[in-house]
C-alpha cells in the first residue's frame, strides 16, 4: 500500500512517503506538521549556521532548541538529539530546513533501517548498510544477523517457558 502524504504538494513529505515504512512515516509527518504550525525561529546567526527555535505558543513549553547547520558539509544537528537517538529528523531541524528552502531530506538522514524495504532486504540476503560506518556488510554477515536474531528469540522463548519450573531451569 502506497502512503499518501497529508500535504500532496510537499516534496519532503513525498520523499518520506516513498522511503519510510508506514509507522516511521507517521512519526515523520507528525514532526513535519509540528514544524509548520508550532515552531518559529527565535534567532539565527548572520551566516545561517546557528538557529534558536522555540514553540509559537510559549505557554505550552518555553524551552528553546539550538540547531546547527553546516551548508558546506550538508549537515544539520539539533540540541534535542532526536536524530542521534532515533534516526529521525526532528521538527526543529525541519523548521530550519524550511527556512533555508531545503526541499529534500539529505540522503545521509534517510537511515536504511527505517526504510519500507528494510525487512525485505535483510531477509532476502541483500547487502545491508550499517549506520555506524556507512559500509555494506557481506551477504554472509546478513545471514549471521538473521541467525543471531533467530537464536535470541528462541532462547528468550525457552527461558520464558522454563521460568518457574525447577526441573526445566
Amino acid at each position: 500500500m502506497k502512503i499518501q502524504p497529508y500535504m500532496k504538494s510537499s516534496l519532503i513529505l513525498k520523499q518520506a512517503a516513498n522511503f519510510y515504512s508506514e509507522k516511521l512515516y507517521s512519526f515523520f509527518e507528525e514532526e513535519f506538521i509540528h514544524d509548520l504550525g508550532g515552531l518559529c525561529i527565535d534567532h539565527s546567526s548572520p551566516d545561517s549556521s546557528k538557529f534558536s527555535i522555540k514553540n509559537i505558543d510559549q505557554s505550552f513549553d518555553s524551552h528553546k532548541w539550538t540547531v546547527l547547520f553546516n551548508s558546506s558539509e550538508g549537515t544539520i544537528q539539533c540540541s534535542c538529539a532526536k536524530f542521534e537517538m532515533m534516526g529521525l529528523l526532528c521538527s526543529h531541524c525541519m523548521r530550519v530546513m524550511r527556512q533555508l528552502d531545503v526541499i529534500n531530506i539529505p540522503q545521509k538522514y534517510l537511515i536504511p533501517r527505517w526504510s519500507s524495504s528494510a525487512h525485505k532486504d535483510l531477509y532476502s540476503g541483500l547487502k545491508i548498510q550499517h549506520m555506524r560506518n556507512n559500509t555494506c556488510t557481506s551477504i554472509q554477515e546478513s545471514q549471521n544477523i538473521i541467525f543471531r536474531n533467530y537464536i535470541c528469540r528462541f532462547s528468550y522463548q525457552i527461558s520464558t517457558e522454563a521460568q518457574g519450573n525447577e526441573e526445566a531451569e
